[in-house]
């Protein structure tokens, strides 16, 4: 009896063990004007644009860093197109 208990034990821990927490993937678009463009993609931005910036670029440094931009400088937020 004391080794079937301590073996259904052993099989708990392992079972609680093999099951991670799934992580929540957040997912933010930003659309906008230029209000929102990254200008530091363009080349000439440190002698032509600096220091123009939009919020959106500013807004990138508060997420990982392994994000996924996609960002264009639009005329109008209508023309955005999402591609996955």
């Amino acid at each position: 009896m004391n080794a079937k208990l301590k073996i259904g034990a052993l099989l708990l821990v392992v079972a609680f063990c093999a099951f991670k927490p799934i992580k929540k993937v957040t997912t933010i678009y930003l659309i906008g004007d230029s209000t929102v463009a990254n200008y530091q993609l363009e080349p000439d931005y440190m002698e032509k644009r600096h220091p123009l910036f939009g919020w959106g670029q500013t807004f990138q440094s508060f997420f990982n860093k392994a994000s996924i931009n996609k960002v264009k400088n639009l005329i109008k937020t209508d023309s955005v197109i999402v591609d996955d």
